[in-house]
């Protein structure tokens, strides 16, 4: 068996399929619910991850990309993302420039604020116990990782997007 790398847009259709699931037997459809929330998120994480690995990596085989890539970590994301946003302060002092430049970028803020709520959503969807997905919420989480897929593709090639590139690479230790 060969591998097979992990697509966001795969990802973003089974979040989609399983929001749209709807059991015949009476079940809840909670756990499909639950994962379209996570499946929705991971779309998004796996396509930042792969960005900043191109980014880091450009002349890299498609192999060493996707290795690269394993080194993004979710935690470091969020944190260039809060900074974005102003709610984890704006990182470390000789960063404070650039953050506060790119802060101006609405798209980018944007992008910033679906990572968030998303990752957000998809931490009560795997470990709270007691959060209530519905259908709904579900497929505003599929219809915001699209939004934030495509404003990603379209801020990749940008002078802000390769700083947010950047930036999530040097906040990111390989591990």
């Amino acid at each position: 068996m060969t591998a097979e790398p992990i697509q966001p847009r795969d990802l973003a259709v089974h979040a989609l399929h399983l929001a749209r699931y709807r059991p015949r037997d009476g079940r809840s459809p909670s756990p499909w619910l639950r994962r379209s929330t996570s499946a929705s998120y991971y779309a998004l994480f796996h396509a930042v991850a792969l960005a900043v690995a191109a980014h880091v990596g450009p002349a890299s085989s498609a192999e060493d990309r996707m290795r690269l890539a394993r080194s993004v970590d979710h935690g470091r994301v969020a944190e260039v993302c809060g900074w974005l946003l102003d709610t984890r302060g704006d990182g470390r002092e000789h960063v404070r420039p650039i953050v506060r430049r790119l802060r101006a970028n609405a798209d980018l803020v944007h992008f910033a604020r679906t990572f968030v709520r998303l990752q957000e959503a998809r931490h009560d969807a795997d470990y709270d116990h007691l959060a209530v997905v519905d259908r709904d919420e579900s497929l505003d989480h599929h219809s915001n990782a699209l939004l934030a897929l495509y404003l990603l593709e379209r801020l990749v090639p940008t002078p802000d997007g390769q700083e947010l590139l950047a930036l999530i690479a040097l906040h990111t230790s390989l591990r």
